[in-house]
């Protein structure tokens, strides 16, 4: 009896990471997705993504792309167009840089504008290994995420301290919105399991047309 091969296929998630150049988003996703830390700074140009396959405790993985995005402002019109498309954004300034700290209400204004805030939205107060050189406090930080409703994390790239942390509570939150909206959506509908398998954003028109029964009006 001949087997059939499969291709295993994860769902999928995008995520965005913003902030102003130099706070560290390359070596933030490096430090994710590879356990490695860039000494060299290199200026991104353009935009970037790395891709890491992610596993929950329930055991369902996950394909996450993280987008590394350029901070300089002749970009930024790229990284806008990314924000449309992605499921969740890592937002990042550096904790001994003052600017970079100020311009994240501007950050979330840009967000607001091309998504809305009702997305989730992770706020990091990068490079606290620079303890020496901090001009923006733990406080600050926390108050800032408080304002817009966010969650907060202070980070360090170099010693990897709360990246994986920041990282998978964005993820989670990804996932959380996700069941949401599917819940909302066959709020009204009565589900036929087919083979056991979860549902996703992605079969929701198919289950429209072959497994799912409109529920009889009284």
């Amino acid at each position: 009896m001949n087997k059939k091969r499969t291709t295993i296929k994860f769902e999928g998630i995008k995520i965005l990471t913003l902030g102003n150049s130099k706070v560290g988003k390359t070596s933030f996703i490096y430090r994710y997705t590879d356990n490695l830390f860039q000494f060299n700074y290199v200026s991104t140009q353009g935009n970037d993504y790395l891709t890491k396959i992610v596993e929950l405790p329930n055991g369902k993985k996950y394909s996450v792309n993280f987008f590394d995005t350029a901070g300089q402002e002749r970009f930024r019109a790229m990284s806008f167009n990314l924000i449309k498309k992605c499921d969740g954004i890592l937002l990042i300034y550096d904790i001994t840089d003052k600017e970079s700290f100020e311009s994240i209400p501007q950050w979330m204004e840009n967000i607001q504008d091309n998504k809305g805030l009702d997305y989730p939205i992770i706020l990091c107060g990068n490079k606290i290994d620079l303890e020496n050189e901090r001009v923006i406090s733990r406080k600050e930080g926390e108050e800032l995420a408080q304002k817009f409703g966010i969650t907060f994390f202070e980070t360090s790239n170099k010693d990897g301290k709360n990246v994986e942390k920041a990282a998978f509570e964005l993820i989670n939150q990804i996932i959380k919105m996700r069941e949401n909206k599917i819940k909302d959506i066959l709020k009204d509908f009565e589900v036929i399991e087919k083979d056991s398998f979860l549902l996703d954003i992605k079969e929701i028109s198919k289950l429209e047309k072959t497994q799912v029964k409109r529920k009889k009006k009284c």
